[in-house]
């Protein structure tokens, strides 16, 4: 039998060390629960659990120590016969992802189950746990009706079955988180933003406003900034997330494309379309807020776009006294146009 394909990311605790795993394959969510607590005369898988809990938690892999996919490499194969047993790839759910009918419905609202790991005698054994919720947040945040309400005077509203999963690939659309989305069979593509449950929906409600003031504005439509094209919202008027412009950078941001090699004229480039995109936000009496190379997407065609207007921050760039500011921009410009001239050149 083959290993069954998913995507895992982990959630760990600056109060405990026990740690909780999130698998999707097949279209279905496993909750995997580790805990200390459940290693029984198991010194020496103890001791490989924390060294990888300590990689996992500071992010900071030793050179004699565990990296990351070891992590994962040990402890997944236990529960491989679980997924493949409460997830299998049938023939039905293969076909669905194949002739493109996987839907951020899908996604959103799968089957899901919990499991958690016993250690005995230093043998890993997974075990299932019968339980009603699985601990994880509903996807979604709701708004007030008044600001539902102005929502739709001016951004089109889809349901999660509306939006269709768009991979190379087909099958990813089982296991990958989904960021090239399509509506209604379009062939127009958008990247689709969720909104994070536990972020609240303050934050929400001050992106879509930023987004808002975007589609008001009188810019170009040359002009190289993420837009806002629809919102994803569910029978309940829970908002899922947004559709915005898709950006084909293959995972690119200038923070990374900048390399050893990059030739001058390029860099001047990315400089300049920066610059002036910035120069355009601000006489349409808007501000970028949390300006970072790692914020400027750079396509396939090198063109440096200006993303990410969720009204953050970053220190290192952005000052905490003009932050959201027009000063604020103008001094992170100043960094950023010094990274990509200087970047490996000194």
């Amino acid at each position: 039998m083959s290993r069954p394909k998913y995507n895992a990311i982990y959630v760990t605790s600056l109060h405990d060390d026990d740690c909780e795993i999130i698998v999707r394959s097949n279209g279905k969510i496993f909750c995997l629960h580790i805990s200390p607590s459940d290693f029984q005369n198991s010194t020496a898988a103890l001791k490989y659990y924390h060294s990888c809990l300590e990689v996992l938690k500071t992010g900071e892999e030793q050179i004699d120590g565990p990296l990351e996919c070891d992590f994962y490499d040990w402890i997944m194969p236990p529960f491989e016969p679980f997924m493949a047993d409460l997830a299998p790839a049938t023939a039905s759910v293969l076909q669905k992802a194949r002739v493109g009918r996987v839907t951020l419905h899908d996604y959103l609202f799968p089957d899901w189950f919990v499991c958690r790991l016993e250690v005995s005698d230093e043998a890993l054994l997974p075990r299932r746990v019968i339980a009603q919720r699985s601990g994880r947040l509903p996807p979604g945040v709701r708004l007030d009706v008044d600001v539902l309400r102005d929502l739709a005077t001016w951004a089109v509203s889809f349901l999660p079955s509306e939006v269709g999963l768009s991979f190379e690939q087909p099958e990813e659309a089982l296991f990958k988180h989904p960021e090239k989305v399509r509506v209604r069979n379009s062939q127009t593509a958008y990247f689709f933003k969720p909104f994070n449950p536990g972020a609240g929906s303050r934050q929400a409600q001050t992106e879509l406003e930023n987004y808002k003031r975007i589609a008001m504005a009188e810019l170009a439509p040359s002009t190289l900034i993420c837009r806002l094209h629809g919102v994803v919202q569910d029978e309940r008027g829970f908002l899922m997330g947004m559709l915005l412009t898709y950006i084909d950078h293959e995972r690119e941001t200038l923070e990374i494309a900048i390399g050893p090699d990059t030739p001058l004229s390029l860099r001047q480039h990315w400089a300049t379309q920066v610059t002036e995109t910035l120069t355009a936000l601000h006489r349409a009496g808007l501000v970028w807020g949390d300006a970072k190379p790692d914020n400027v997407l750079v396509d396939t065609e090198n063109n440096a776009w200006i993303v990410d207007f969720g009204g953050s921050r970053t220190e290192g760039w952005v000052d905490k006294k003009t932050a959201g500011t027009v000063e604020g921009d103008l001094r992170a410009l100043e960094k950023i146009v010094c990274f990509v001239l200087t970047k490996w050149l000194s």
